[in-house]
């Protein structure tokens, strides 16, 4: 499956990506792909449930992926 990607800037707290890294490079997954994945997971999870609701989500701080 081939996915439109758009470059974008993303500031990050010191140490979030190198926590990031050590996670999924081991697995050989950039850590690029994984933010990636994490990103578009989270915006997947809140669009169905937008759609469940017929309106526009409120940020929470469960981001769970499990």
């Amino acid at each position: 499956m081939k996915t439109d990607i758009k470059k974008h800037t993303l500031n990050l707290r010191a140490g979030d990506w190198d926590y990031i890294e050590s996670m999924f490079k081991p697995n050989g997954i950039a850590t690029s792909v994984a933010v990636r994945t994490i990103i578009s997971n989270f915006v997947d999870k809140k669009r169905g449930e937008e759609a469940k609701r017929g309106g526009h989500p409120a940020l929470d701080v469960d981001v769970s992926l499990e």
